[in-house]
């Protein structure tokens, strides 16, 4: 009867440790990108869709660093206040991807930012 016992809890911790291992594992799969991985692979979705040349991938890649440098300076306790850096940000992102784009890539661009 020991014998049972011991192999029922040895096999219930053996269990309890393998899926401990698979939802670890799972996670760190699913753990968010951050700014820059997700500007990247945006840059990457543009680049397919708007047909973008080798050197408006080298100029938009700048803007998206930059940009991505600027948000992690936006700190403030006052959220409206935050709201205004980052939409001012944006506004300075837009304003370089039409300095960079055709017309007709930044009105395809546009749209879909915009949903």
């Amino acid at each position: 009867m020991r014998i049972l016992l011991l192999i029922i809890t040895f096999c219930t911790f053996s269990f309890v440790q393998t899926t401990q291992a698979q939802v670890a594992t799972e996670a760190q799969q699913q753990a968010p990108k951050s700014g820059a991985e997700q500007l990247e692979d945006d840059l990457q979705i543009m680049k397919t869709n708007l047909s973008l040349s080798a050197q408006q991938v080298k100029e938009l890649r700048a803007v998206n660093v930059d940009f991505a440098e600027k948000m992690k300076t936006v700190v403030s306790k006052d959220k409206t206040a935050m709201r205004k850096q980052i939409m001012a940000l944006k506004a300075e992102k837009r304003k370089a991807y039409k300095a960079y784009l055709t017309p007709a890539q930044y009105k395809v661009w546009l749209e879909k930012e915009k949903g």
